[in-house]
């Protein structure tokens, strides 16, 4: 972990690698950490405007190599993480993110979370991802990984196949 401001960041670094299968872990551990400063003032990458319309500058969010404007030789993904939310939520935007990375890492996946899935209350979520492969992949992730008791998991339950799908990253398979 790189790039630490605040050591409550490492604690919940760690707490959300801990819900994580370690075999899935040591695909993803490479990631650098950005964290309680501004992206852009750093110069990790330019300022941007997320689709839903939010700053870069504020927003958690992973930061993939060709993203950056660093030199080529100093660009590391990066999960970019601004806010010192309570424990558990900041966790599972670690979580989160580190599905975003896992994403990037594994050739030809393809899965689908059907709208029936998700609870009624998360209707902004559902239609955010609606067409955004890489949201719903990170969100499956996030499923997969905490349990449903854990505060912002989403709700979502996975359907057979993508559990399958995980199941088979988890051991190597993919």
């Amino acid at each position: 972990m790189q790039r630490l401001r605040d050591w409550h960041y490492a604690e919940a670094i760690q707490a959300a690698f801990d819900f994580i299968p370690s075999s899935i872990v040591r695909r993803i551990e490479y990631v650098h950490f950005l964290c309680g400063v501004d992206p852009v003032y750093v110069g990790l990458e330019a300022d941007g405007i997320t689709e839903d319309k939010r700053s870069y500058r504020s927003t958690e969010h992973w930061c993939p190599i060709d993203c950056q404007i660093l030199p080529k030789h100093l660009r590391h993904g990066t999960i970019v993480l601004q806010n010192l939310d309570p424990f558990e939520i900041l966790v599972c935007t670690i979580v989160h993110e580190l599905g975003h990375v896992l994403d990037e890492a594994i050739p030809n996946r393809n899965i689908s979370i059907p709208d029936s899935l998700f609870d009624e209350a998360l209707k902004e979520i559902r239609d955010f991802v609606a067409d955004d492969w890489e949201e719903t992949f990170a969100i499956a992730f996030q499923a997969y990984c905490l349990p449903i008791s854990v505060e912002l998991s989403f709700n979502v339950i996975l359907d057979k196949e993508t559990t399958q799908l995980f199941d088979a990253i988890e051991e190597g398979k993919l």
